[in-house]
């Protein structure tokens, strides 16, 4: 029986934190997929035991797992599959984690907080990139600005790249228009509303404001009712832009971008992970007064691999908190001490 297991293991994402949980201390993991061919090999590359399940089949994998303890969602993108597999966790007291940055999903699966409560179970999305470093931020902002009002993020990425799921997953969501939250209500507002020049300390970048998972999960952790996102554009996307929105809004052309990714796309390789790096800033205001914080991180999809095996640690040692979580409001800004090369800047 296995204590661990990791759904949508042959994707680009999961196979770096099947690398990472093989190298820590953790149990060996059952690898599931939706493809069997594919999990199979993997399982085989590896010496590991598979199964193969659609997400609305998960339950049949579980019901046989009786020791499991905590099951890894790196499926998306993650509005298919988070609300299945969540239901299903719940159902056999299983903890649920994923890497999702997407806010419906956010949405979706606080709706399931009395069950996940009921039967002790934790619901941890966003266990990656998206939202780690930014919700433990913005919840260490508002522990030292108790009385904030407002709240910005941003992140600039140095070198690194895109992986299919995370490209499918922008083309899915991508539209003329952005989104902000104002007074506690998610608001949409045009992409060129809000430019910001922004210093990320090694560069100084023009950013728009972007529909990140904090927007919702920022709100939840630190009730500020004021939120933006951002991060660096191009000055030949941002001119772009209107166009390419259009275009992709296009049913048939966003069906050719979708099946251009899926064939073409695989996302940056160890050389390139290990040469990036990311630069996160966190800025709280109340009235004339703020406060910033600025926080280096490793590569994009190098941090996700470390901080779900950190998550994961904590979990296999009984250190959680029922019902739906954010990552902030299960560990605090503390989590962040757990992954390796996040490093507190001084501005």
């Amino acid at each position: 029986m296995h204590r661990i297991l990791l759904y949508g293991a042959n994707g680009y994402t999961a196979k770096l934190i099947l690398d990472e949980i093989l190298k820590s201390q953790l149990p060996k993991p059952l690898l599931i997929g939706r493809n069997a061919r594919a999990i199979e090999a993997l399982a085989d590359s590896y010496m590991l035991d598979f199964a193969v399940a659609d997400a609305q089949d998960i339950g049949h994998v579980l019901k046989k797992q009786k020791k499991a303890r905590v099951l890894i969602n790196a499926a998306g993108p993650f509005v298919e599959t988070a609300l299945d597999i969540a239901t299903a966790c719940i159902a056999h007291g299983v903890h649920y984690i994923d890497i999702t940055g997407e806010i419906s999903v956010f949405q979706q699966l606080q709706t399931l907080d009395a069950q996940a409560k009921s039967r002790g179970v934790m619901l941890l999305p966003g266990a990656g990139f998206d939202v780690v470093p930014t919700d433990c931020l913005a919840f260490a902002l508002k522990q030292s600005m108790p009385q904030a009002e407002s709240l910005v993020l941003a992140f600039a990425g140095l070198g690194g790249g895109s992986s299919r799921g995370t490209a499918l997953t922008a083309i899915r969501q991508i539209s003329n228009t952005t989104w902000m939250r104002k007074d506690g209500r998610l608001t949409p507002i045009p992409w060129r509303k809000e430019v910001r020049k922004i210093d990320f300390g090694p560069i100084k970048a023009t950013c728009l404001p972007i529909p990140w998972g904090d927007l919702e999960t920022a709100w939840f952790s630190t009730g500020i009712a004021n939120i933006m996102v951002f991060t660096p554009f191009s000055k030949k996307i941002r001119r772009w832009l209107p166009i390419l929105t259009w275009l992709a809004s296009v049913s048939w052309i966003n069906k050719i971008l979708r099946m251009y990714i899926s064939r073409n796309v695989e996302g940056p390789d160890q050389i390139t992970r290990q040469r990036a790096q990311t630069h996160v800033i966190g800025e709280v205001s109340s009235g004339a007064k703020t406060l910033r914080m600025h926080i280096s991180t490793p590569e994009g999809y190098t941090f996700t691999a470390h901080s779900v095996v950190a998550i994961v640690k904590r979990i296999i040692k009984d250190d959680y908190r029922t019902g739906y979580q954010t990552p902030a409001t299960a560990y605090g800004y503390q989590l962040l001490d757990d992954i390796p090369g996040v490093s507190r800047l001084s501005r």
